[in-house]
């Protein structure tokens, strides 16, 4: 029984740790944050830009994911859907 129970938490240990590095957590909307590192310029040209690269790892993903290949998530979807949510109400 104690074998079962240490093979189980290894095992959810493993998944948790391989979801962690596959979605790694990203500060993306402080003012030092991922947004604030990877765009300049306009808000116009900030929103656009976190668009088109938002949509680009999504792509990617998709692919890779139809290829059998491991994805890798940079956060730009992340943060994108992040920002969009916080400006929801701004409008």
């Amino acid at each position: 029984m104690l074998a079962i129970s240490g093979y189980a938490i290894f095992t959810l240990s493993i998944t948790s740790l391989a979801l962690k590095l596959k979605y790694p957590p990203k500060d993306c909307l402080s003012d030092t944050g991922f947004l604030a590192a990877n765009y300049k310029g306009t808000e116009e040209y900030k929103i656009q830009e976190m668009k088109e690269d938002a949509i680009e790892e999504f792509g990617q993903a998709e692919d890779h994911k139809s290829r059998d290949l491991k994805e890798n998530h940079p956060g730009y979807l992340q943060c994108y859907c992040d920002f969009l949510k916080k400006n929801k109400n701004k409008d």
